[in-house]
């Protein structure tokens, strides 16, 4: 009986010891930096960079507890239709100067990779954002527009959950 539990105990210690082994074996594998080659560069997204939103007005209306039978729920989905056209309108005016900045900012990365010099993507940064100074005024003066056009039609309950919303979308882009 007693060989028999301090077997079981030894098998049961060998076990574990292994199973921890295996652990820190693949969590030290995990933790190895690749080359740069093999790093992935972050994407660089202009649009979440400037600001521009395009809003589900489904997935809002149904946030802000607006009914679909409403009036209410009319007004509120014209006013997103409207502001979605235009935000299109200027994602599809700005589409190549949109582009050409996403391609410096990915060779300034790449040029970082390469030398460990930021100053380089610094200056890109600066250069790009300076470049869409007017663009990221008319999404904000648009932005206002908005919350100026919906605050009569909510209520002050679902005014504030609006902002939250819009927060919360802006920063995922």
């Amino acid at each position: 009986m007693i060989r028999s539990l301090i077997l079981l105990f030894f098998v049961l210690f060998s076990l574990t010891a292994e199973s921890q082994l295996v652990n820190r074996r693949q969590r030290t594998l995990d933790r190895t930096p690749g080359t740069t080659t093999e790093q992935k560069l972050p994407e660089f997204n202009v649009e979440k960079a400037i600001g521009l939103s395009i809003y589900d007005i489904e997935r809002v209306t149904k946030k802000l507890s607006i009914k679909k039978s409403s009036d209410k729920f009319a007004k509120v989905k014209s006013i997103f239709n409207k502001f979605n056209s235009d935000q299109r309108q200027l994602l599809r005016i700005n589409t190549f100067s949109f582009n050409e900045a996403k391609t410096q900012v990915e060779a300034a990365q790449r040029t970082v990779l390469e030398n460990r010099d930021y100053s380089v993507l610094e200056r890109v940064y600066k250069q790009v954002s300076d470049s869409f100074k007017p663009i990221t005024h008319q999404v904000e003066k648009r932005e206002k527009a908005l919350d100026e056009s919906l605050k009569p039609l909510l209520s002050k309950k679902q005014f504030s959950k609006w902002k939250k919303l819009q927060k919360k979308i802006k920063r995922k882009g």
